[in-house]
């Protein structure tokens, strides 16, 4: 014996419901709702699709979009490689070769502290 596959979700409890007929007699109520949240329509008392502002539609498309999330790690690099690159190397060789070792051991610990360092 088959049996006929189940929609992904029977219910969604933390959504306020409409019926498909309710949502089709009373479209302002829906919309209303749905400014408000996401809104949940059902038929037979199975979800058949979640009604969402077009607000919400753009933050949730901003969020997964891997193009966004892309470009934001771009600029992180971006910004700690201006960091870096405005290190003058030879001004920080001749520092450290001229500290103590109270002095070095001191900039250690800050960088500890600073950075939440964990060694490996």
């Amino acid at each position: 014996m088959t049996t006929k596959p189940k929609p992904p979700f029977d219910t969604l409890p933390e959504l306020p419901k409409v019926t498909s007929t309710q949502a089709k007699n009373s479209i302002g109520d829906l919309k209303r709702l749905a400014r408000s949240g996401p809104v949940s329509v059902t038929s037979r008392g199975v979800v058949e699709f979640v009604v969402i502002s077009p607000e919400e539609y753009r933050r949730l498309r901003s969020a997964s979009a891997p193009e966004n999330r892309l470009a934001e790690m771009s600029r992180e690099f971006d910004a700690l490689f201006s960091t870096i690159s405005n290190v003058d190397a030879e001004d920080v060789m001749t520092s450290v070769s001229a500290a103590t070792d109270e002095e070095l051991q001191e900039a250690l610990r800050e960088f500890r502290e600073r950075e939440s360092y964990e060694p490996r």
